[in-house]
This record gives C-alpha cells, structure tokens and sequence, in this order.
C-alpha cells in the first residue's frame, strides 16, 4: 500500500522508506530517546540501526503497518517517526510514535500524531486506534489525552526493558469520539 504524504503547518510526514539507516541511526543512537519505546535499539550501533530499519520494512512490505518519517516541512529535516499497526480483522490500529530528543517539547509528536490519527479515520475508515504509554512517559501520555484519546486502563509490569518490568497505560479513541470532536467537522486539529 502506497503511503500518502500528510502535512501540517510545520511538519510533513513521508514514506519511511526513503529514509536511510545513516539518518535513524542519528536519531535513535540516544538511551533516552530508545528508553520508552520496544523497538529500538540500545546501545546502537549503525549494524543496529540498519536491522532495525530493514525489520520496519517488512513489516510495511507485509502490511502489518504504515510507517511515516516526521521531518520539518521547511526545511525536510527527520526529526521522528510515526506508525499505525494495522489489525484488519478488526478494523482498528495501534498508533505509536517517538521523536529524537532535540525536538522534545515544541507540540511535534501530537501534531504528527493528529494527522496520523486523522488519516486512519478519513481515509482508513477505521473504527478505532488505540495507544500504549509507559506510565513514566507522563509526555506521552498528556499527548494522548490532548488527541481526545480515553484512558483504558493500567497494566502493571506488561513489559520488559532492560531487564526491568515496566507498567504500562493503554488508550483509545473510536471513531464516533472523533467524529464529536469538533462540532461541525468531525476533525482534530493538527496542532496538539
């Protein structure tokens, strides 16, 4: 499936595949960037970087997921990357997201989030997306709340990072919720 660039005032979201492993690895090569996310490796070597973004291309190529780069609309700096895991059977996805630390704080992730979360509703037609956060990923979690997201519930120790049990919250928005979101356009704003 051919992925469809989205775009806000100051972001521009575009196929994951054009990105080298070179410009990941830039990226994601920082502990705290990789500490609240699964999939990431740490500590990273280019190798790791490489394998970790061929790993993210099968699954694009199986269409278990869509993938965007986040970059700077003025100037195409990547500065993150957004996902939705697609389950089909039930027509719902799983979003996640993660940003390189220098972009931490300006409102980037749930701008990219938002237009992501729009996209699986409007052109998906899906009828919900859920989300996960570590529950010391109070940063997250805010940016799910603001993206109009309802706190399921709490699930104590569901992970393991680093040979640490972690405790983490789920979320979800269905698309009725969406839709009520805005009276009269049924849309989120791209600014979160």
């Amino acid at each position: 499936m051919a992925i469809k660039t989205l775009t806000s005032e100051r972001l521009k979201l575009t196929s994951f595949e054009r990105v080298s492993a070179e410009t990941w690895f830039r990226l994601i090569n920082d502990k705290e960037v990789a500490q609240t996310t699964l999939s990431l490796p740490h500590p990273c070597t280019i190798k790791e970087a490489k394998l970790w973004r061929e790993q993210q291309m099968d699954k694009i190529r199986q269409q278990q997921i869509l993938r965007w780069s986040v970059s700077m609309k003025d100037n195409d700096c990547i500065i993150g990357s957004v996902k939705l895991s697609l389950n089909r059977r039930f027509n719902s996805a799983e979003i996640g997201y993660w940003l390189g630390r220098e972009y931490w704080g300006y409102g980037y992730a749930g701008e990219a989030a938002s237009m992501v979360l729009n996209y699986a509703f409007e052109a998906l037609k899906l009828n919900r997306v859920e989300a996960y956060a570590m529950v010391r990923n109070k940063a997250s979690s805010k940016i799910l709340l603001k993206l109009g997201m309802i706190k399921e519930g709490l699930h104590r120790q569901l992970v393991r990072r680093w040979e640490e049990y972690i405790d983490v919250e789920s979320y979800a928005i269905l698309f009725d919720d969406w839709r009520k979101q805005l009276p009269g356009t049924g849309k989120l704003t791209s600014q979160v």
